[in-house]
């Protein structure tokens, strides 16, 4: 069976934390969260049986990992694990108070906490549960658009992030909640990562609607340091370089996002 050490750390991660699975090639399932991990190596010498990948083809709850995030932010991505798995710390938000924070406070918190990092944003919140920020949520200004044939002010939900591996049951339904009581936005539009999908998707709870998806985004990566450059931004010699079989540079694309929209009932 292909086991590089890539797939090997990931599989022995879940071990030390208790979590049952079934390993097919690049494939992780856990069968007590319907989950399926999809392991994306750098140079994978392994093709998936199409038995294998029919037999979960209907799994609704999928998380893709690539090599070089397994690297980069391979804190981040074990604590999101551990969330989904529910290995981490538990929080309501009905016992939390919401607080305004800095952009200093949200950008520090996210750096640690959120796969892309740091935002620029207007609006920032926390829920604080005795003196600790469990949860950050980060709003955009507001865009004056038009709708059938109305302007309407419509913001964009940019971050929400929980501390480490704990839930926080109730926190982006509070923190929106008070985001729509103080601005009174007409719509609010967010994205959510298709390689972190799971069936009971939170934006929809919260009765956002999904729009479309956005198209994938080539990456190339630098094998030395694990970093991304969209290769439409990359330098043409680093991308001949990376046709070369010996290239510290390889090619990687994500699978986009979804686009989710909240309305105010007026519009």
């Amino acid at each position: 069976m292909y086991c590089s050490l890539f797939v090997s750390e990931i599989s022995v991660f879940l071990q030390e934390n208790d979590i049952d699975f079934d390993l097919f090639h690049n494939l992780i399932y856990i069968k007590s969260k319907d989950l399926i991990l999809e392991l994306v190596d750098r140079n994978p010498t392994y093709k998936n049986d199409s038995k294998i990948i029919g037999q979960f083809i209907n799994i609704s709850n999928k998380v893709v990992i690539h090599y070089d995030i397994w690297y980069s932010k391979n804190s981040i991505i074990k604590n999101r694990l551990l969330a989904i798995l529910g290995r981490g710390e538990t929080f309501f938000a009905r016992n939390c108070e919401i607080k305004e924070i800095d952009a200093i406070m949200s950008n520090s918190f996210l750096i640690d906490n959120h796969l892309l990092g740091a935002a620029k944003a207007k609006y920032r919140y926390a829920l604080v549960y005795n003196n600790r920020v469990v949860s950050i949520a980060a709003f955009s200004g507001y865009r004056t658009l038009v709708r059938d044939g109305r302007a309407i002010k419509s913001y964009e939900w940019v971050r929400y992030a929980n501390i480490g591996s704990s839930r926080v049951i109730g926190g982006m339904g509070k923190l929106l909640k008070h985001f729509v009581n103080k601005l009174s936005p007409d719509e609010i539009m967010s994205y959510s990562d298709n390689e972190w999908k799971m069936a009971d998707c939170c934006y929809s709870k919260l009765g956002f609607k999904s729009s479309k998806k956005t198209p994938p985004i080539v990456f190339v990566v630098n094998s030395n340091n694990y970093t991304r450059v969209p290769k439409k931004r990359a330098l043409n010699s680093i991308i001949e370089n990376e046709c070369s079989k010996n290239s510290e540079y390889y090619l990687v694309s994500n699978l986009g996002n979804t686009k989710f929209y909240w309305q105010a009932v007026t519009i």
